[in-house]
């Protein structure tokens, strides 16, 4: 890193935000309270963040300022196009390959040559500008993939890329530590969900956190769809969650992580 850019640092809001985050115990928090505080120093007016199993499979997201809809076209088709040219795979190059330090990714989509996936997808969104990140687990792995985008005309300087590798570095160690407790907490964790779930509630559970849909959930177990949409919703019920997502959250944090 320069030293220009180390020496104009906002380095007293830069410790904010470490404070801010460095007290978070558990994976849901570590989202809010990492990209909800981030915009301060880094302003984006859209963002995404793909959750991945230990298959290297995007098995959730978590999005603001962006409609459901666009999301799940990117994951159903356009990530697809043209041999995965823009999967979130490419844009990071490679996420299933060992990493040795933070890998940063600032897409200038205006600079970019239009084809299907800019003039159908980037521009109906306004968006001129991306910032791609990935965070690691205690395995080393990515687990999940920020992506910060701009509708703004003004492109990530060399600046605000200066403070995305310190904030990084941060939140790196700090999922790192969150998952390794999962880890050593998990005997005991699974202990208390045994009183919560039956034991086909919570077969289906591990299921939804390998990334599994209902339909091969269905296959997997020899039950009907219908049986496994009555286990999801008195899962949901039990654990007093409203989506997917809080529901996977909440299942790591009782130490439900597939193994490799």
């Amino acid at each position: 890193m320069e030293s220009k850019y180390v020496e104009k640092l906002p380095w007293n809001n830069i410790n904010d935000y470490l404070l801010k985050t460095g007290s978070v115990r558990d994976p849901e928090a570590f989202i809010d309270k990492s990209i909800q505080n981030i915009s301060d120093l880094i302003p984006f007016e859209q963002a995404r963040i793909f959750f991945f199993n230990t298959n290297g499979k995007i098995n959730d997201y978590w999005q603001m300022g962006t409609k459901k809809d666009w999301t799940d076209v990117y994951l159903e088709y356009y990530s697809k196009l043209d041999n995965g040219k823009y999967s979130i795979g490419n844009l990071i190059k490679d996420y299933s390959k060992y990493y040795t330090d933070i890998d940063i990714s600032v897409l200038d989509w205006t600079a970019q040559s239009e084809d299907e996936f800019l003039k159908d997808y980037i521009k109906p969104q306004g968006i001129n500008y991306s910032a791609i990140f990935t965070i690691h687990a205690y395995d080393d792995f990515v687990k999940c993939v920020f992506a910060l985008d701009r509708v703004s005309k003004r492109g990530y300087s060399k600046r605000e890329q200066a403070i995305m590798k310190i904030i990084l570095l941060h939140l790196e160690n700090l999922f790192r530590n969150l998952h390794i407790t999962l880890l050593k907490n998990n005997e005991k964790n699974i202990e208390k969900l045994d009183d919560i779930l039956s034991v086909r509630e919570r077969e289906i559970s591990r299921h939804i956190c390998e990334g599994l849909n209902p339909d091969q959930i269905s296959k997997k177990l020899f039950i009907s769809i219908s049986t496994v949409y009555r286990h999801i919703a008195n899962i949901y019920q039990k654990l007093n969650v409203c989506s997917r997502q809080e529901l996977i959250i909440k299942l790591y944090s009782f130490g439900i992580i597939p193994a490799n």
